[in-house]
């Protein structure tokens, strides 16, 4: 699979691209998978993924 992005700058973080913000990032090991429990309570928290 072949990914086509443009990179407009280096960060060591994310930056909110409405507010121009630093949001703190970490990286964790995933050891289990989300239940859908967790789905319901992370989409309320505003996530989006499929």
């Amino acid at each position: 699979m072949e990914i086509d992005i443009s990179i407009d700058e280096l960060t060591n973080c994310l930056i909110s691209s409405e507010t121009g913000e630093e949001c703190d990032t970490e990286y964790r090991l995933v050891t289990r998978t989300i239940s859908k429990n967790d789905v319901k309570m992370l989409k309320a928290d505003g996530w989006k993924f499929d």
